[in-house]
């Protein structure tokens, strides 16, 4: 009680002594505060979209008006602050970031004000900068990390992105991204200088396909490569294709079912697909029905050879690569991707795998297990037993990971300098890695040699659809009559399912084919989780299905018999 009595005391005598010297009259300072302000465009204004702020200290949000426009106040808030803007495009929603460093503050009012535009130069300036998905910085920015964010980094990120744009075709000229002046073209009113810039990249880079340059530019600043960012800037240059969000040019690796690597560049605007050869150009034609699809050939050395290749939302194809001419061949099957470089910490984990090829005594096979890169470099690897419950049983160890210097990795045995494997990590616009690798990159056809390619992922369990949804697809098919037998390529074909009944209890769904309105039950989840298991029908074997997780890409395979084996590769379409 005494040592409450005292307190109430020298309160009171505090307030007596702040009354006598004219405490609580007009003379005390204000209160500091923040305000971020500026224009969300993508050439048009982005109007009625919302706003979050975070700053080093406080947020806040907003809604832009017709123009664009946006303010937000935060009492007691301090820079370094970033945005996000969510808004409505032609065909999807938009969202969009920017940062900021640096205001000016009034010293009558103590208000910081900061300007902050967000457009897609900006997003392409915060991938630069981060180094990683502006999303991801986004979210994981705070108070914390905030000292990461100084203004000399921002502003060498703008000035990057600003050179490796006017190489590629768009010339900003003097204008600054992130604060520049901004007028967005709304209602009657004309854009300004800045808001044509934004016209020129809309004309070779959709909004919508905007993310997949971003996550070329985020990898690449990642990767710390030299020529990284200018490769990058090839989607700008070759543009994408028309009516298609899903992809656009730049250098790209594929890998066929057998394991033989080629890196394909692609240029829309010249309309060329780089031949195996890496001198000679395809001629690329874009399909009349699917915009996401394009046949490319060439005649050379007296035979015709022909690609035919569609991408799907992830920025992941797949193809069927043959002869046509003076005779058709079975040709090959395989899955197409962006090229990137990533660090080793970016991989490192457990990841489930699918296998298939040749096998020198066991013929055509496929292997379904996990594949581990331990923390210090070493890898092991397990393969899954049917025959045991599924248990993933030890098969390879004693593995090490180096490095490569085209942004891959080297697995290797520990018996020898000699690879085991050669594996690609690839960053998907949602942010899902993946990697797809090869035994067998120089596409020998020797009998004792591993012909195999794989694919990695971290799978995640299916989830029932709803009743009447469907979903629009792209496939090709390789098929085995046996093990070592005659083999067959399916053209790439366009589909579509239908889910026309679920079972919650089981976790079925029945789905129904457009094509030739057959009918199949999909168990999920079965026989492990992310797994699906096709029930085998009449006319159709039971098979395995894998979903490479946001790729867009699915795996198919037979379950094994004795005779044939077969690989589907899918990938959604518009």
């Amino acid at each position: 009680m005494t040592l409450k009595v005292a307190r109430t005391v020298v309160a009171i005598g505090a307030s007596v002594l702040l009354a006598s010297c004219g405490g609580g009259g007009g003379s005390s300072s204000p209160d500091p505060s923040l305000q971020v302000a500026g224009t969300a465009a993508i050439g048009t204004a982005l109007a009625s979209a919302s706003v979050e702020v975070k700053c080093a200290t406080g947020s806040g949000t907003a809604t832009t008006s017709g123009t664009g426009a946006y303010t937000v106040n935060i009492a007691h808030g301090s820079l370094p602050c970033v945005v996000q803007v969510t808004g409505s495009g032609d065909t999807a929603s938009i969202v969009l970031h920017s940062a900021v460093q640096a205001g000016s503050t009034d010293s009558a009012t103590a208000v910081t004000t900061a300007k902050a535009n967000v457009t897609p130069l900006t997003e392409l300036v915060i991938a630069q900068f981060a180094a990683t998905l502006p999303a991801n910085y986004f979210a994981n920015f705070s108070g914390s990390s905030a000292g990461t964010l100084t203004q000399d980094k921002l502003s060498a990120a703008a000035t990057a992105i600003v050179a490796a744009l006017k190489s590629a075709g768009v010339d900003l000229g003097a204008i600054d991204p992130l604060r520049g002046d901004l007028v967005a073209a709304s209602g009657g009113t004309a854009g300004n200088a800045y808001d044509k810039a934004l016209d020129a990249l809309a004309q070779k880079v959709t909004v919508d396909a905007l993310p997949l340059l971003v996550t070329q530019v985020a990898s690449a600043a990642a990767s710390n490569s030299s020529t990284g960012l200018s490769d990058a800037m090839a989607a700008v240059d070759g543009g994408g294709l028309p009516g298609c969000p899903y992809v656009l040019s730049g250098n790209y690796r594929a890998i066929d079912y057998h394991g033989r690597m080629t890196l394909r560049p692609i240029n829309f605007a010249a309309k060329t697909f780089g031949a195996g050869d890496g001198v000679n150009q395809m001629a690329l034609v874009q399909d009349g029905t699917n915009p996401c699809a394009f046949t490319a050939t060439l005649a050379l050395n007296g035979q015709t050879g022909e690609w035919v290749v569609a991408f799907g939302p992830g920025g992941v194809g797949i193809y069927r690569s043959r002869y046509v001419a003076p005779t058709v061949t079975p040709g090959a099957t395989g899955i197409i991707f962006p090229v990137q470089a990533h660090s080793y910490s970016e991989v490192a984990g457990t990841w489930d795998s699918l296998q298939s090829g040749y096998y020198p005594g066991d013929g055509v096979q496929t292997y379904r297990g996990q594949l581990t890169f331990a923390s210090d470099r070493t890898a092991s690897s397990c393969d899954y037993d049917p025959a045991a419950g599924w248990a993933c049983k030890p098969e390879s160890s004693g593995m090490t990971v180096a490095e490569r210097t085209d942004g891959g990795f080297d697995v290797l045995s520990g018996n020898g300098p000699a690879p085991v494997a050669n594996v690609y990590a690839y960053q998907a616009p949602t942010g899902a890695l993946a990697m797809f690798g090869t035994t067998n990159s120089s596409g020998s056809t020797d009998a004792t040699v591993e012909q195999s390619s794989f694919v990695l992922t971290k799978l995640k369990p299916w989830t029932l659809p709803q009743v009447g949804s469907a979903s629009k697809y792209s496939e090709t098919l390789i098929m085995y009559t046996s093990p070592t037998g005659t083999r067959s390529t399916d053209p790439v074909t366009s589909n579509e399912i239908t889910n026309i009944a679920v079972d919650a209890t089981a976790n079925t769904v029945q789905r129904q084919r457009q094509s030739d309105g057959r009918i199949d039950t999909q168990d999920l989840n079965k026989p492990i989780p992310g797994l699906r298991t096709r029930e085998p029908g009449t006319n159709f074997s039971a098979a395995y299905q894998m979903n490479v997780t946001g790729t867009g890409l699915t795996l198919t395979t037979n379950v094994e018999t004795s005779v044939g084996r077969w690989l589907a590769y899918s990938v959604g379409r518009p």
